[in-house]
C-alpha cells in the first residue's frame, strides 16, 4: 500500500478529505479517509438498490430474458463497430 507524502498528510490534517491535482494530467483527485469512503459507497449502493426496487414496484423494467437479449444484442453491435 502506498504512503501519503508529507504534503498530502499536511493537506489532510484535520480534514476528512482534500482535492489534489495531478501536475502531469491536470486531473483533480479527491483523497478521502477510507472509513468515510466506505460509508459513502455503501450509501450509494443502498440508494441504487432502492431505486431498482421502486422501479420494479412501479412496473418499470423488463423481464430477465428480454434484458439478456437486449444486452447481448448491444454487445454484438459493439463488437462489430
Amino acid at each position: 500500500m502506498n504512503q501519503l507524502t508529507p504534503e498530502q498528510s499536511a493537506a489532510l490534517h484535520g480534514e476528512p478529505q482534500t482535492e489534489l491535482v495531478d501536475p502531469t494530467s491536470g486531473k483533480v483527485f479527491v483523497l478521502i479517509e477510507k472509513s468515510l469512503y466506505d460509508v459513502r459507497i455503501n450509501a450509494a449502493n443502498v440508494a441504487s438498490i432502492q431505486r431498482g426496487i421502486e422501479d420494479m414496484k412501479a412496473g418499470r423494467g423488463m423481464p430477465l430474458e428480454e434484458a439478456r437479449e437486449a444486452s447481448l444484442k448491444r454487445l454484438r453491435e459493439h463488437r462489430t463497430a
